[in-house]
């Protein structure tokens, strides 16, 4: 299973635990203490007492009406509010740890997938063992990815043609596909492996949904497009996908273009570093809402092994 991410430094770790937290909420303090607007009386504050002191709803309103956007170091409005209730939770785990120490623990541990006593998340035979499905599912389906990319010649350095279909010469025709051409020939540059997993298959409108998209460099373009994102769902190249990705979506280029392989490539290679992130969404997921997913997988891969 793939180790943990931090949402801020990318680190193996919570965000929680994050070493650079306390450097952030200095400067956060820092900006307070500047208060710029003087929209709020001054106040000295310092970090070691300030969120004992103050809501987080006080201190990030003057966080904000002093910052200015290089105050934000290039992180977005919603990261740092992230950051903020990290570090607030931070100290109340200490503060509970605190309280607690050469205490016996009184209330039962409960797991937060299966719900059950007596065990955790980590630590859960329900958990493990759904994993190990999904993982199994996305295994198969995407040596039968590689093996359907291999067959008809789909990998790194394929060039494919894209030809303006009936229902793309009539959106040009009425004016929303201006001045686009008949066609145009690009070079894929990626195959998308890590993006054909367990969750393939799932409604685009729910969480669980992963989309799986072919990125092509076009050689030459009128309309200077920079890459082209081909979806790789049941219906492209004479439906070679439509067992692994089960997908009717349609966009822009898969719906209004046909497309061919003009020159073929042996290279399917692909990047397997984060290839085990899709698990990511168990970690905060009852058992109730996996197991659809679950039972989907197993039934799949009683149909394809």
């Amino acid at each position: 299973m793939a180790k943990r991410q931090c949402d801020y430094c990318k680190g193996d770790h919570t965000e929680t635990k994050c070493p650079h937290l306390e450097g952030w909420m200095t400067h956060f303090i820092n900006i307070i203490n500047l208060n710029r607007t003087n929209q709020y009386p001054s106040l000295s504050l310092d970090l070691g007492t300030a969120f004992d002191l103050y809501p987080l709803g006080t201190l990030w309103d003057r966080f904000n009406s002093s910052a200015t956007q290089s105050d934000y170091l290039g992180k977005t409005h919603w990261l740092w509010w992230s950051m903020v209730k990290s570090y607030k939770k931070r100290l109340n785990y200490k503060k509970a740890g605190e309280q607690r120490r050469g205490q016996k623990r009184t209330r039962s541990v409960r797991c937060g997938y299966c719900g059950s006593t007596g065990h955790t998340r980590r630590t859960c035979s329900d958990y493990k063992s759904h994993v190990a499905t999904l993982k199994s599912d996305t295994t198969l389906r995407r040596a039968m990815f590689v093996d359907a990319c291999r067959e008809i010649g789909l990998g790194k350095g394929t060039l494919l043609k894209f030809t303006l279909g009936k229902e793309g010469r009539e959106y040009r025709d009425n004016g929303w596909l201006k001045d686009t051409e008949d066609e145009f020939l690009a070079m894929v540059m990626e195959i998308p492996v890590a993006n054909i997993n367990a969750f393939i298959n799932a409604n685009r409108w729910s969480d669980f949904y992963e989309s799986a998209h072919i990125i092509c460099k076009p050689l030459a373009s009128t309309n200077n497009r920079g890459t082209v994102s081909l979806f790789a769902n049941n219906s492209v190249f004479n439906g070679a996908f439509a067992k692994i990705t089960e997908q009717n979506h349609t966009p822009h280029y898969n719906s209004l273009w046909e497309v061919e392989i003009v020159s073929a490539s042996k290279d399917q290679s692909w990047n397997e570093i984060n290839a085990d992130e899709y698990l990511g969404i168990l970690k905060k997921r009852e058992k109730s809402i996996v197991r659809s997913y679950v039972e989907a997988a197993s039934q799949w891969l009683e149909q394809n092994r």
